[in-house]
This record gives C-alpha cells, sequence and structure tokens, in this order.
C-alpha cells in the first residue's frame, strides 16, 4: 500500500513541476502592483511575489525582487530592501551565479548602519546572518553557516515576535546539524521548528520539517521512519504546488531508496528531481542530483556512467564555489576510476580530509579516512592501514552509535507524547468551554423567563404571543429530534437484541460469527446516527463553519482508510447562514453520497465543491468510480433518502452517471436566513 501511495504521488509530483508558473494569489497582488504606487504595501506584494514564483519560475522571481529594491530604494525603507536583497542572495546562487549572490550579500550587510532605531537594526541585522548563513551552508562551510545562523536565532529570541521566523532559523539550524553528522542536535531542532509551525498552522514549514526528519533517518539508516516522513512531506508539497520543494522531496526518496539498495527506484527519483531542477534552473539542485545518480551507477558497476554524472556535478559545483562538493566529487571519481595505488590520489585524499574536518563533516571526513587506509592496504603499509581503519570505525561509531539512535528516539517519543497531551488539553479546553455556553444558555433561558414575567405583568400581550409562537417552534423541533433518536438508535438496538438471541441459542460457528459482525456493524451505525443528530442539536442556528469543519474532516478520514484522494473546497460555506433543519439535511446528503461512493464506486478520487452566490447555495461531489446506470430501478434507501431530504431543502438533487465514466451528484437549493431558536 505504501509503495501504491508513493508511486501516486510521484507521478502528481511531475505533472505539478510541468503546469504553468502561475502562483495562488498572484493575481490579487498584481492588482496591488499595477496601482503604480510606490508605498509599502506595493513593496511587500512584490517581495512576496517573489517569493512565491522562487519555487516554480526563478526568472519572474528575479523581477520581482529586482522592481522590489528599486520602489524600496525611492521611500527608503531599508527593511524591505533586505528582505529583497536576501531573496537575490539565495536565487543568483541557486542558479550558479555566486558572484552576484556575494555582490547582494554584501550590500545586505551594509543596510544596518543605515538606520537609527535599535529594533529596525536588529531585524535588518537577523535577516543578514540568516542570508549569510543559508549561503555558507550551500557553499559547504558549515561550520561559519551555523555561527550565523545561531547569530540570526539569537536576535530572533531578542526581539521575541516572530515565531515562525524563528521556527524557520530552528529548521535551517537543523539542517547544518545533518550536513556535519550532529543527528541528535539535527532531529532536537527539526521537532522543537516542527511544534512552532504545527501551533501556526504553517504548511510549508511542517513540510520542510518532515523533509529534515526524513534526511536525518536516513543518515541513520532509519530507512522505515525515513520514508513515514518523506511521505508527509511530499503530500503537503505537492498540494501547495511548491515545485522546487517537490524536486527536493524526490531527491529524499531517492536517497532512502538508493540507502535501502533498490536501486532503479533510486535513480527514478533522481533523475525525476533532476529534470525538475534543470527546469527551475536551479544550479545547486543539479549538482546534488548529478552527485547522487553517480552513486547509483557506481553502486550498480557502471563506471563509465558513474564518471560522466560525478564530471557533471564537479563542474557545476565549480561554478559554485563549493570546496566541500568538489572534495567529495574527487574522492568518488578516484574510487571509480580504480587508482587507488596512485600516490598523487593520497595528497587528494589528504587535502580533502584537512577540508571536512576543518568544516565539521563527519559523514565525508569518515569516507575518506577508509579510501586512506586502503591506499595503505594496498601499497602494503600496514601498520598506517590500520591506523586510518581504526580512525574510521571511531568515525562510523560516533555517527550511527546505538546512544546516538536512542537519542533520536526518545527525542520522537517526546515530540510524540507532547502532541497527545496537548491534543488531551485541547480536548478538555473544549469540554470546559461546551459547559461554560451551557451554563450561559441556562442563565438566558432564565432571564427570558423572567422577562416574559415582567412582560405579562405589563400587560404587553402582543410580546406574550411572539414569545408562545417561538416555544412552539422550539418544542416542534425538539420533538422531531426525539423522533429521530428514537428511530434511529430504537430500531438499530432492537435489531442488536434480536441477533443477540439468535446467537445465544446456537454453537459458536461460522453462523454465530456473521451475527456477531453484522451487531457490531448496527452498533457503529448507531453510534454515527446519535453523534450526527446530537451535533445537529448542539450547534447553533449559525454554525456553518461547524458544518463545514465537520464535513470536510468525515471527507478525509473515511478516504484515508481507503488510500482514496481527496479534495474538499467549501470557503463559500462560511457566508451561509443555515437553519438546523438546513444543516442537518445538508450533511446527512453529503454524507451519503459520500458513503455510496466508498462502498459501490471503486473510485479513487473523490471531489467536494460547495459555492454560496445569496441565496443558491450548491454543492457538487464527484468521483472517479465505475458509475451506474441512473435509469436502473434501484430499490435502496439511500438515494430516495437524499432525494427527500433535498425535497425538504426545497432543492433540487442531480445525479448524472454512467457505466465507467463516474458519477456527479450535485444539490441546488435556496438558503434563507431563519430566526434563530437556541442561542
Amino acid at each position: 500500500m505504501r509503495l501504491i501511495f508513493i508511486l501516486l504521488l510521484f507521478t502528481f509530483g511531475v505533472g505539478v513541476l510541468s503546469a504553468s508558473a502561475q502562483v495562488p494569489g498572484e493575481d490579487s497582488l498584481l492588482r496591488i502592483v499595477n496601482t503604480g504606487r510606490q508605498d509599502v504595501q506595493v513593496i511587500l506584494a512584490l517581495i512576496t511575489l517573489g517569493d512565491l514564483h522562487s519555487r516554480v519560475d526563478v526568472i519572474k522571481a528575479k523581477h520581482y525582487n529586482l522592481a522590489a529594491i528599486v520602489t524600496s530604494q525611492a521611500l527608503p525603507d531599508y527593511q524591505l530592501q533586505s528582505k529583497a536583497y536576501a531573496q537575490m542572495v539565495h536565487l543568483m546562487y541557486n542558479t550558479g551565479q555566486k558572484d552576484s549572490a556575494l555582490f547582494y550579500l554584501g550590500i545586505l550587510q551594509t543596510l544596518p548602519a543605515k538606520v537609527a532605531s535599535e529594533a529596525e537594526r536588529d531585524a535588518i541585522n537577523s535577516n543578514y546572518y540568516s542570508t549569510a548563513g543559508l549561503f555558507y551552508k550551500i557553499t559547504g562551510n558549515y561550520n561559519k553557516a551555523i555561527e550565523y545562523i545561531q547569530l540570526s536565532i539569537g536576535l530572533l529570541q531578542k526581539k521575541g515576535t516572530n515565531q515562525v521566523s524563528f521556527a524557520g532559523q530552528l529548521l535551517n539550524l537543523g539542517n547544518l546539524y545533518v550536513r556535519t553528522g550532529n543527528y541528535d542536535k539535527a532531529t532536537a531542532q527539526y521537532f522543537s521548528s516542527l511544534r512552532i509551525f504545527e501551533q501556526a498552522g504553517n504548511q510549508y514549514g511542517l513540510a520542510y520539517c518532515y523533509q529534515g526528519l526524513s534526511s536525518a533517518f536516513t543518515k541513520l539508516k532509519q530507512y522505515p521512519r525515513a520514508l513515514s516522513y518523506a511521505e508527509k512531506a511530499i503530500a503537503i508539497k505537492i498540494l501547495l504546488k511548491d515545485n522546487r520543494g517537490v524536486a527536493t522531496a524526490q531527491s529524499g526518496l531517492g536517497a532512502i531508496y538508493s540507502g535501502m539498495a533498490d536501486y532503479p527506484k533510486a535513480l527514478q527519483y533522481f533523475k525525476a528531481a533532476l529534470s525538475a531542477a534543470a527546469g527551475l534552473k536551479l544550479v545547486t539542485e543539479q549538482q546534488i542530483n548529478h552527485f547522487e545518480i553517480a552513486k547509483v551507477y557506481a553502486a550498480t558497476h557502471l563506471p563509465a556512467l558513474a564518471e560522466e554524472n560525478f564530471e557533471k556535478s564537479r563542474a557545476l559545483a565549480k561554478q559554485l564555489g563549493d570546496t566541500l562538493s568538489i572534495a567529495s566529487i574527487d574522492i568518488e571519481l578516484a574510487a571509480v576510476r580504480n587508482n587507488v595505488q596512485d600516490i598523487s590520489m593520497l595528497h587528494q585524499l589528504e587535502n580533502s580530509l584537512l577540508v571536512f574536518e576543518k568544516e565539521g563533516d563527519r559523514e565525508h571526513r569518515a569516507a575518506t579516512l577508509q579510501h586512506i587506509a586502503a591506499f595503505y592496504r594496498s601499497s602494503g603499509q600496514f601498520e598506517k592501514a590500520y591506523t586510518y581503519l581504526d580512525a574510521y570505525k571511531q568515525s562510523t561509531d560516533s555517527i550511527n552509535n546505538n546512544k546516538l539512535q536512542l537519542q533520536v528516539a526518545v527525542l520522537e517519543a517526546q515530540y510524540n507524547a507532547e502532541k497527545k497531551e496537548n491534543e488531551i488539553n485541547l480536548l478538555k479546553k473544549d469540554q470546559a468551554l461546551n459547559r461554560a455556553l451551557l451554563q450561559k444558555q441556562r442563565l438566558l433561558q432564565i432571564a427570558g423567563i423572567a422577562l416574559i414575567g415582567i412582560l405579562v405583568l405589563a400587560g404587553l400581550l402582543v410580546a406574550a404571543r411572539f414569545r408562545l409562537r417561538e416555544r412552539t417552534k422550539e418544542l416542534a423541533l425538539r420533538n422531531r429530534i426525539a423522533a429521530d433518536l428514537h428511530d434511529d438508535i430504537g430500531s438499530s438496538l432492537s435489531s442488536i437484541h434480536m441477533l443477540s438471541q439468535m446467537a445465544a441459542t446456537q454453537n459458536v460457528n461460522a453462523a454465530t460469527q456473521h451475527m456477531l459482525t453484522k451487531m457490531s456493524n448496527n452498533v457503529q451505525e448507531t453510534v454515527e446516527n446519535m453523534s450526527d443528530i446530537v451535533w445537529a442539536v448542539k450547534a447553533g442556528g449559525n454554525d456553518a463553519q461547524s458544518l463545514k469543519s465537520r464535513m470536510e474532516r468525515h471527507l478525509f478520514q473515511v478516504t484515508q482508510l481507503k488510500n482514496i484522494h481527496s479534495s474538499f473546497k467549501g470557503d463559500g460555506l462560511d457566508a451561509a447562514q443555515l437553519s438546523i433543519q438546513q444543516r442537518k439535511n445538508l450533511y446527512l446528503i453529503f454524507k451519503e453520497s459520500i458513503n455510496n461512493t466508498l462502498k459501490y464506486a471503486l473510485a479513487t478520487n473523490i471531489t467536494v465543491a460547495i459555492d454560496f452566490h445569496p441565496p443558491l447555495l450548491q454543492m457538487n461531489i464527484t468521483d472517479d468510480g465505475k458509475g451506474f446506470d441512473t435509469t436502473f430501478d434501484n430499490n435502496g434507501n439511500g438515494l430516495k433518502n437524499m432525494g427527500e431530504r433535498a425535497r425538504e431543502l426545497n432543492g433540487q438533487l442531480s445525479i448524472v452517471s454512467h457505466p465507467g465514466s463516474g458519477t456527479s451528484i450535485t444539490l441546488a437549493c435556496k438558503v434563507n436566513t431563519p430566526a434563530r431558536i437556541f442561542g
């Protein structure tokens, strides 16, 4: 099942990467830009457009950021300038223009001196430190990168305002710790960042935290855990249409399958990531994926292809000025060319070892020690070979020892325990809030009764009649709810009772087992019906948000169990003013449609879209299942119940389906604004 899930994501991800460069929200941002003003709103719109396009169209991203720089210089606004310059640093380096990246980084460094406010100076410095840290990370200077990211974190802690920015820097620090082989420190940063992104509901942050955790567990050779986090990451990135993020996730999946020695699948993901990076003109990602593809070819004993891709990777690393990657590639090239006994190769290995030790790259340092040991062993210098082999063993033990594995497992367990505890606390808060609301309703009822008494004493006959009419509506509604409870729960419990009596008179055999199963199903249906009815009574008369959340939660819960892809769009529902009866009928039509699809359609995709253009509300549910003949006389109650509920809504229910072509169910009804009966 997991394999099918990953292949589906892979297929869909490729589709996303080949899609148009239009990004969500671009039209509204362009309307602000096209006003021709020179103010903060226009600059922020340009910077946001640059950030959005950095994941899909680098040329457009550069254009928007340069426009932001020019506009902010006219004000001048140095803090906004710093954001635009920071983006230009990353865009230039990632497209292979290192000198231009250094140019913009240098300008960014000078901006804090131009402002008088300490708070503004700290904000610009924080932006500079973050940008410099990421720049030095991708150029392979990890120790310097860690130093700058920690400086940025310190300033963000001093400000104590933007938690999302703080979480982003923790994430960057985690990525650096992965590069230097400090996986316990990396996972600690990832989980700290993940907690903040979850509280903020930041989907980009969640996706990149999951990606980081996947990388850490891949390095620790815990591939099932790595795959689990990778699946979460790529699923979110696909939904966000984050082309660059999807490519990064595909590269991560390639690393997992390479570690599992599933080389065909690893090669498939690396090549997909390489193609996406080339399309986005991202030199850094191209360099990384050529390197990984070369390692797969080397592992599968295809030295010519391995050498070709190593050379391509080296050329790109040289263009980027990434000395650390060059050192890593030189080691791999030497191994592929099998010149282990060449004395020049020893000097090259020793130089690479110095680079890795300087930058704190423990993983590549370990690999280099192994190659040096092999050189001395092949040349008969066994004492030196043993010395380097022992150093290699100590280095790998420090990376993958049991203590480290345990520390990482404890960090993950702590995070999961805290998350569960937070969920319990939220549930308790909801219960307390519900009790407070109930008490408030009781107080309002008492106040209403007292008011009626005063009005009666004052002889306000009209008000008394109005109150009586309202209470009549309340009684009618309560009677209807009582009838629903009686019919739904009473009949289900009667079935359970009869089945249990029959089971008691028979031996435990297949028939008994069947009846017990049927009893369990009846109980489950009873609980679901009870939940729906109680919800319909408890929710307020104008609680469209509650309805939207319940529909969305039900859809995703039932489709996830069957690995069906689903989407829900119900923004228009927020503005609808629904009575309890309208809300109940709309929800039950929706639920019956989804349940029918799950039971009979054999669908792989379900889409729900709800639009409200007062006074018309329209709900459309489509699937790509096997469909059915709508002219066939169906004796089931499901479609009949849906039709009856549509009539109660004074609406129209349309079902379009043909065998083999899926099904589309459309409900259209007018939504009035009835007086609220309950508070």
